[in-house]
């Protein structure tokens, strides 16, 4: 049989999980250590006065929001 890592079972492309909790505390404006603790969630909430729970949806509110204040 084929073997199947767990990578390899579920391609994404673009970020890993730690690349986008580091994009994530650059842009709230707190330590980058790359761990998704309950500072950054806190401090995430209280940026994009949102109540999300996961890296991937506070990651897609601050893109979305950083698009918007980028000029084109």
């Amino acid at each position: 049989g084929v073997e199947i890592s767990p990578q390899s079972a579920a391609p994404k492309p673009g970020l890993s999980q730690k690349e986008k909790i580091l994009y994530i505390q650059k842009s709230i404006g707190v330590k980058q250590d790359g761990i998704f603790g309950s500072r950054t969630l806190k401090k995430a909430r209280e940026v994009l006065d949102q109540n999300l729970s996961s890296v991937d949806e506070i990651y897609e509110a601050i893109k979305a929001s950083n698009d918007k204040s980028t000029p084109q």
